[in-house]
């Protein structure tokens, strides 16, 4: 992959986890105003799937960032 790519690669990345987690925070806020409290909050399945969708997206992200650095590097 060339830098340009991996730039491009890097951004899609984080267009998708900006999505995640305004999707995650959205759902948040809709259990806790049906008086959910936050430890069933955070065991509920959907944020849970979320929170999970985000980690992977945050080691992918991290993934190509260190490849797109070490080409700078040489």
């Amino acid at each position: 992959m060339r830098g340009d790519d991996l730039r491009d690669e890097i951004a899609r990345y984080r267009e998708l986890w900006r999505q995640v987690r305004a999707r995650r925070l959205a759902l948040k806020a809709d259990l806790t105003a049906r008086g959910l409290d936050i430890a069933a909050v955070r065991t509920h399945r959907d944020y849970r799937r979320m929170k999970k969708e985000q980690r992977r997206l945050t080691v992918l992200i991290r993934q190509r960032e260190r490849t797109l650095q070490r080409r700078g590097a040489e």
